[in-house]
């Protein structure tokens, strides 16, 4: 047992150190691969509604990425390595979200992620697409994104909350987005 505890402790060591040799981005979701630091598909995504039913279905909001169907960075579903992210002093975990892809048709060259819904009644349950993720401290404001175990196949996006990377001179209309895959 203390063999084990001691080879954990030397790998989390090992792990930490990689952030100290290599400059990372504040608000930027990395992923460790074989003992490097490697960053997630960059996208810049605009912000889209659509009438759902003919608007009977309410309206979703979207985060579309044109001309990309899939991601660059694919990873097999039990194969998930270590994410990590370092956050400003005023962030929080729940800044950090996941959404998965909508599915859109074959024939189709974007990937739509669903941001969330308005009904008639209110606001739609949109739970099935956002994944809060909790995190853990590992040093500095550098954190570890605690991805669960169960994620189903497809396209994902990391979504920071605006009010975290707020930039007066980016557009409104778009968003920058984290893109990952998960194969079965």
């Amino acid at each position: 047992m203390k063999k084990f505890v001691k080879i954990l402790s030397t790998v989390s060591m090992f792990s930490l150190s990689i952030f100290h040799a290599q400059e990372i981005k504040v608000l930027e979701p990395y992923y460790l691969k074989d003992g490097k630091l490697e960053q997630f598909e960059k996208a810049t995504a605009k912000i889209e509604a659509k009438a759902i039913g003919m608007g009977y279905g309410g309206v979703n909001n979207y985060l579309t990425i044109f001309n990309s169907k899939h991601s660059t960075v694919r990873f097999k579903n039990n194969e998930i390595p270590k994410f990590y992210i370092e956050l400003p002093d005023n962030a929080s975990s729940e800044s950090i979200t996941i959404v998965k892809a909508d599915k859109v048709k074959e024939s189709k060259t974007y990937r739509r992620f669903v941001q969330s819904g308005v009904s008639a009644g209110g606001t739609k349950d949109m739970s099935k697409y956002k994944i809060v993720l909790p995190l853990k401290n590992t040093e500095n404001r550098v954190y570890e994104i605690i991805i669960p175990q169960n994620l189903e196949a497809g396209e994902y996006s990391f979504v920071i909350s605006s009010g975290v990377q707020y930039d007066p001179f980016a557009n409104p209309m778009e968003k920058k987005l984290f893109c990952f895959a998960i194969e079965p």
